[in-house]
């Protein structure tokens, strides 16, 4: 067998360093397109994996708002009750003491009329 240097033996420097190393090469520049395949292919998965975790997260956001937006009707509602209530109460308190300044007036004035005068 001639040695793989001389000029007799071409036909076995020919071709691919799988053929003289077999499936791995010792040098990055001889790696063929499987490991850039292989990168794209881990690329690939990781942003399918963060597309679906944001699907999950922008449905749970979604849930959310749906939440608070029912949450929000429901405490408006509650603070028109509640300016509602205010509104009669207020008009409830002036109306007793319209009430009160009247029944003073009345009691005053008869206890005013029943005491002598110092005339």
């Amino acid at each position: 067998m001639a040695s793989p240097l001389s000029h007799e033996s071409d036909e076995v420097l020919v071709g691919s360093s799988e053929d003289l190393w077999g499936s791995s090469s010792p040098w990055p520049q001889d790696s063929t397109g499987s490991d850039a395949a292989s990168m794209h292919v881990m690329n690939a998965t990781s942003a399918a994996y963060h597309a679906d975790v944001a699907a999950k997260h922008a449905a749970s956001l979604a849930q959310w708002v749906q939440y608070l937006g029912g949450t929000l009707v429901r405490l408006q509602g509650k603070v028109t009750e509640l300016e509602d209530w205010k509104r009669n109460a207020l008009e409830d308190v002036r109306k007793l003491r319209d009430e009160h300044k009247m029944l003073r007036r009345k009691v005053l004035g008869e206890v005013a009329d029943e005491r002598p005068s110092p005339a």
